[in-house]
């Protein structure tokens, strides 16, 4: 009976770390990817070759390619472990040559 009690307590304890890990917070996105909408007639280098230094990089973000060309969406590449990823998506989002901005978010069925 004496041994029992230790390994309820052990049982216990691992079923609530299981279960605790299993509601920890998961990537949604693309790290060092963000999708950028420009406004008509502006280009992908030129908004890039203005953005502020951050962290030191002088070129935080480089174009990929054009996702959709005709609506002007672009996805940008940028080295994650160097620039903040919340501090450039803010700055490209409070620029008036960008419509819209966010992260390369995984596709998920629903």
């Amino acid at each position: 009976m004496k041994m029992r009690k230790p390994f309820t307590c052990l049982l216990v304890f691992w079923c609530c770390l299981g279960w605790n890990s299993g509601i920890s917070q998961q990537l949604d996105h693309v790290q060092g990817e963000v999708l950028i909408q420009l406004a008509s007639g502006e280009d992908p280098w030129d908004l890039l070759s203005d953005l502020p230094v951050l962290n030191g990089s002088a070129s935080p973000a480089q174009p990929l390619r054009a996702i959709a060309p005709s609506q002007r969406i672009w996805l940008l590449s940028f080295d994650h472990t160097s620039v903040n990823e919340m501090l450039l998506l803010a700055k490209l989002r409070s620029d008036e040559r960008v419509q819209a901005a966010q992260f390369n978010h995984f596709l998920q069925s629903r």
